[in-house]
């Protein structure tokens, strides 16, 4: 009983204090409405009568919150379970041996492998797309060894199935191996001068929206083997608003594609990771998409 009479107390300590505070700011208030009537502003002169009314209410809104206050006050003491301690949620959220009991499950991938066939004279590009093995001659002498990850939950089609969603998130993932170094080892160094898709060789004859495409960011990596990793992400819009649905009238149409674009000079020669995907993709998988990007691998 001495406790409840106790906390009872420091409440009606603390709202006297509040009130004081409220008492205050509406006699500034109450002040600057006579100063708007002596200046001709619009607004009500307030009156003896009116204060005498708020001093009323103060009073009668200060005991009725006293009394809630001292009655949640009771509320707590005799039902402890209201009033979580900081073991209790130290117990909820963290085992004896101080490990969290809070299970966040990491995505798993999957690796994609390719073993791409050196250049020969007269070819100087080999191309994978979709994991499909790039086309060989015979017995090249120099094969590189070409990785990237995928998410276990999409399936063929790049179908993720989470939650049996079964949303497509991307459409298409394209790596080459070229030898067109238009700057020789300096290439990608200077990309974003010569342009992205002249840099990076990219095939404008299968993707020439690309050609237009704005550069929304650009950073480099180091891999494995110190290998630099250069990557871009590049925005498509339509040709013309017209061709948009999402058409604002405003002269210019949201982003429809995206592509995110990774490459590296490794002896002499490019190679690129290419992925592709529109709008809606984008929203559902940007994450799992940029990671992707990112185990890009050349061995």
């Amino acid at each position: 009983m001495l406790r409840l009479y106790l906390i009872a107390l420091a409440v009606l300590e603390t709202s006297s204090f509040s009130t004081n505070r409220i008492t205050s700011l509406s006699f500034t208030s109450t002040h600057a409405a006579r100063t708007e009537r002596n200046y001709g502003y619009r607004g009500r002169s307030i009156s003896a009568h009116d204060t005498d009314e708020a001093e009323e209410s103060e009073q009668h809104s200060r005991r009725r919150f006293v009394t809630n206050a001292a009655g949640i006050a009771a509320a707590t003491l005799l039902h402890p379970s209201m009033a979580r301690s900081d073991e209790d949620l130290s117990a909820t959220l963290y085992n004896e041996d101080g490990t969290s009991k809070i299970i966040i499950e990491e995505a798993a991938f999957r690796p994609i492998t390719l073993q791409f066939p050196s250049l020969t004279p007269g070819v100087d590009r080999r191309e994978s797309v979709d994991g499909n093995a790039p086309p060989s001659e015979g017995d090249e002498p120099s094969m590189k060894l070409i990785t990237y990850d995928l998410p276990t939950k999409w399936k063929d089609g790049y179908i993720d199935t989470t939650n049996n969603a079964n949303i497509k998130v991307c459409d298409k993932i394209t790596v080459y191996r070229t030898s067109k170094l238009l700057k020789g080892l300096k290439t990608l160094d200077k990309a974003t001068n010569i342009g992205i898709d002249k840099a990076l060789s990219i095939d404008l004859g299968k993707y020439p929206a690309i050609e237009k495409a704005d550069l929304v960011s650009g950073k480099k990596r180091t891999g494995e083997g110190n290998t630099v990793f250069y990557e871009f992400d590049l925005a498509v819009a339509p040709a013309t608003c017209k061709e948009s649905g999402d058409n604002l009238g405003m002269g210019f149409c949201p982003y429809t594609n995206i592509v995110l674009l990774s490459a590296a000079i490794v002896d002499n020669e490019m190679y690129v990771l290419q992925l592709e995907c529109d709008k809606n993709e984008w929203k559902e998988a940007n994450v799992d998409l940029k990671r992707i990007r990112s185990s890009f691998a050349i061995s």
